[in-house]
């Protein structure tokens, strides 16, 4: 049936939590339900960059104005708009979405759930914020786990294994298919030997790690050059780094690019040095693109980077491991079949198409229920 969802989050920036609330919105209205992508207004940290990509996609969005960490008045301004859209059931990413879109839609009477992407505990204040989030998921109608280590920390957390269900991310592939190399083009490095890494520059994506690993192979190799896409608060020590290394002259910091096929599709091999991950959009769109990754051991990674049939894997902080699977992957013969193997995988298994109809399904089974309950409890209350 078709169903209409709000898709809530409080945002930092376009990273992959936002990119999945992006492709599972088109999918949903693609398969002829409504998705309504609300993000919040914070008056100290404006970041709408999720409903520009929305609005691009031809989208429904909201905004939703928050004044400080605990404006409650928000809820308000959640529950009307989900009364007044005729919102069927609320679909939060995030603790502050959950904590929010919890009491919102309690109050306008509707189902919830949340996704949870990765807990990142980047500061004291955040890993508190996160530790009472996953206690309060406890009372969601349901909670998604985009890999087996998240549904694992959630059973942990006290979330009853009922509620708890595992959808992987999915990508729209066909964009990420025979792209341009803008990127390649805009940095003129037409002959070079592009390592990439896409995401948010902070500690537990492991930029520094793969600094470190880099370091013998661009000194040796002035063709060899590593670009890393996106931003944080890590960039002005991470570039540092490479100058401590001397190699800042083959290290680019190209920020947030909203050409991302063209991006991928310059590099000649994709790194994942991530020291934490749920289900990483960026691995998947690096293996829609048809590139070789290497990526650390982490989280939901080896559902998908199988070692040396669609990528090759390393320990998470291990430089040494990271520096000699570099090297190997560079001047080895099997990247293209590797990278050809990559992009199949995710063409059949990680479509958003496919992570849509999983979450219909949830979306469907959690109103079923929430319907019966309710008739069951107007039939308890006439007959008692």
């Amino acid at each position: 049936m078709s169903v209409r969802v709000l898709q809530l989050i409080s945002s930092k920036g376009y990273y992959g939590a936002e990119n999945v609330v992006v492709n599972l919105a088109r999918a949903l209205e693609d398969s002829g339900s409504r998705a309504v992508v609300g993000a919040f207004r914070n008056s100290h940290s404006v970041h709408l960059e999720v409903i520009d990509r929305a609005q691009k996609q031809g989208l429904t969005v909201q905004t939703f104005e928050c004044n400080g960490r605990f404006d409650y008045s928000v809820v308000d301004r959640i529950s009307s708009f989900v009364a007044e859209s005729g919102i069927d059931l609320v679909h939060t990413h995030g603790y502050k979405a959950d904590l929010y879109g919890y009491f919102a839609a309690r109050r306008a009477g509707k189902p919830i759930i949340a996704t949870c992407h990765n807990w990142i505990g980047d500061s004291l204040a955040v890993r508190v914020y996160e530790a009472i989030d996953r206690f309060g998921l406890a009372s969601f109608d349901a909670v998604v786990a985009v890999s087996e280590a998240i549904a694992d920390r959630l059973v942990e957390d006290g979330v009853s294994l009922p509620k708890i269900v595992r959808i992987h991310n999915g990508i729209e592939v066909t964009s990420f298919v025979h792209a341009f190399p803008t990127l390649r083009r805009d940095l003129g490095w037409d002959e070079r030997f592009i390592i990439g890494s896409v995401g948010r520059l902070s500690e537990e994506k492991g930029q520094d790690v793969l600094i470190h690993a880099c370091s013998d192979l661009l000194r040796s190799n002035k063709d060899v050059v590593l670009v890393f896409v996106g931003d944080g608060p890590q960039k002005t020590w991470l570039k540092g780094l490479a100058s401590r290394f001397g190699i800042s002259s083959q290290v680019a910091f190209v920020g947030n690019r909203d050409d991302m096929p063209g991006v991928y599709a310059s590099m000649d091999l994709f790194v994942l040095p991530s020291r934490a991950e749920g289900m990483p959009m960026v691995l998947l769109e690096a293996m829609a693109s048809g590139l070789p990754v290497i990526a650390s051991r982490v989280g939901a990674v080896p559902t998908v980077v199988h070692d040396c049939e669609t990528g090759w894997t390393f320990e998470p902080e291990n430089i040494t491991e990271l520096r000699s699977m570099l090297l190997s992957v560079k001047i080895g013969n099997a990247r293209q079949s590797v990278g050809e193997a990559a992009r199949r995988l995710v063409q059949t298994d990680f479509s958003s198409a496919g992570m849509a109809s999983r979450y219909h399904d949830l979306y469907d089974r959690v109103l079923d229920s929430t319907h019966r309950l309710e008739t069951k409890h107007c039939v308890t209350k006439v007959c008692g």
